[in-house]
């Protein structure tokens, strides 16, 4: 998973969203568990923290995107 390099500015105490690529494996199976995404916030003052977000996948568009990319089309 990568950031599409975008850096959104938002406002304190507002919310947003970020884009991000992933890659997947055809070869191994989804993992039941959260992808835990991290990534670094830095706020107004110029402080830079990180921050951690678990994400899932199973049962997700993203893991039935990626199993129809992955079916052998004939």
């Amino acid at each position: 998973m990568r950031s599409t390099g975008e850096r959104p500015e938002l406002p304190p105490g507002s919310t947003g969203q970020i884009l991000v690529e992933m890659s997947f494996d055809c070869s191994v199976a989804f993992r039941q568990e959260p992808l835990s995404l991290r990534f670094s916030v830095e706020t107004g003052d110029r402080r830079v923290r990180e921050v951690g977000y678990p994400v899932a996948i199973a049962g997700s568009d993203w893991e039935r995107d990626a199993q129809s990319m992955c079916a052998p089309h004939g």
